[in-house]
């Protein structure tokens, strides 16, 4: 019985009932007071994408000419890649689905309504951005290289195959020209 008289000390001042209404009333407020401020909208940041293929096209070129100009023959090279888009990145969504009797609708009178919504994750300054799930490179859509040895037949097409394999283009993507 001591453990009971004990709980019943420590509780005695939350009983008063004007001390136990302020708590209530504060817990209600912390619960209504986030949707004061709605949601915000932020769009994706379209600029750091850019910033990011270029990175992308510059370790690219960087790396395809120092592997380039290992090729016997080929002397001095430079590279330029154009890619044919910015990637693409998939979104995690919520799909919510109902079906709803409808008099003219499907052979078993329900019409079904998909409702998608993006899966979003706080940001550590109290924003909001959404989960990407999968994040594709963007596709390469030419290359131009330039090659000191290019005028040797043999180089060229040992370039051109290297170009190939390494990127995944097809021939008329590609192009080899003689350096100065």
């Amino acid at each position: 019985m001591k453990w009971k008289e004990q709980i019943e000390k420590y509780l005695e001042p939350l009983m008063n009932t004007k001390l136990l209404a302020i708590i209530l009333l504060v817990g209600i407020v912390f619960l209504i007071l986030p949707g004061f401020f709605g949601e915000k909208e932020e769009s994706l940041p379209a600029k750091n994408i850019a910033i990011d293929s270029r990175a992308y096209v510059k370790e690219l070129e960087q790396r395809l000419s120092d592997i380039l100009s290992t090729i016997q023959g080929a002397g001095k090279i430079s590279v330029m890649i154009t890619l044919d888009d910015e990637g693409e990145t998939v979104y995690a969504q919520d799909v919510s689905s109902d079906r709803k009797p409808i008099a003219n609708a499907e052979a078993n009178g329900e019409s079904r309504a998909d409702e998608k919504k993006l899966v979003l994750k706080s940001d550590a300054g109290g924003g909001q951005s959404p989960i990407s799930v999968v994040k594709t490179m963007p596709k390469v859509s030419g290359v131009l290289v330039t090659a000191q040895g290019a005028d040797d037949e043999r180089v060229k097409s040992d370039l051109i195959q290297a170009i190939k394999s390494v990127l995944d283009v097809k021939t008329h993507r590609v192009a080899v020209l003689v350096k100065k």
